[in-house]
């Protein structure tokens, strides 16, 4: 029988930070080695700029919840996009900010991307470091579920890997992911974006739990009757 490990939450935090930060420059060199930006991606109805144009959005989201600096910025984003972040549903409300999200940067624009994801990268790093795993940090357009920071690390992680594999199946180039990039990005970020995903009013008088136990992190339980982890 296995040695049963005990779940750290400051180190398995520590572990997201770090796979964040190598991941970083890896997604840089990639958008800076795409041959044609309007090459189909892995999302059937964006291109491998928008897709790249998606990920700075994502980058400026989710550093201007941790930096006064550029909380401004995505205020503005937010303001721009009718029924966000308050309105609607949990998918409305995502698929609106991610059609906004690739008009960020116009076409002469996307040259900059790269750029503008390395600086956004350390500043999040920067800004974040030192803080504690469960420290609160508020994401309105996901709904009330309560975010900490050490989701919304998983979340950026999740984002850089998966929407870079995106680009580099368009640009015909390598992205590996990592079995422990997975499953930090599992571990640290699905617990919460269950609950977030669940539709209350569809899932009304629907009695469904379940446990999604992942080799080396937390276990998580998720309910339909409430839409909070257990």
């Amino acid at each position: 029988m296995g040695t049963v490990t005990t779940f750290d939450p400051v180190t398995e935090h520590e572990r997201a930070r770090a796979a964040l930060a190598a991941a970083i420059p890896r997604l840089v060199g990639l958008l800076c080695a795409v041959p044609d930006p309007d090459a189909g991606s892995g999302v059937p109805v964006w291109s491998v700029g928008d897709v790249g144009t998606h990920l700075a959005a994502v980058y400026l989201a989710y550093t201007a919840l941790v930096s006064p600096e550029t909380a401004t910025e995505w205020k503005d984003v937010l303001a721009s996009v009718e029924g966000a972040p308050a309105g609607g549903t949990f998918v409305e409300r995502i698929t609106a900010i991610n059609a906004r999200s690739i008009t960020l940067f116009g076409r002469e624009e996307r040259a900059g991307t790269a750029d503008f994801v390395a600086e956004r990268g350390e500043t999040f790093l920067r800004v974040t470091e030192g803080l504690a795993p469960d420290t609160p940090v508020s994401a309105p357009w996901y709904g009330d579920v309560p975010f900490t920071l050490a989701t919304v690390t998983g979340l950026m992680l999740s984002e850089t890997l998966v929407h870079g594999l995106d680009i580099a199946r368009g640009a015909r180039l390598p992205w590996p992911i990592g079995r422990d990039e997975a499953r930090l990005v599992l571990g640290q970020s699905m617990p919460t974006m269950m609950a977030a995903a669940l539709d209350p009013v569809k899932a009304r008088g629907v009695r469904i739990a379940f446990d999604l136990a992942i080799e080396g992190a937390r276990a998580s339980r998720s309910s339909s009757t409430t839409g909070r982890r257990r």
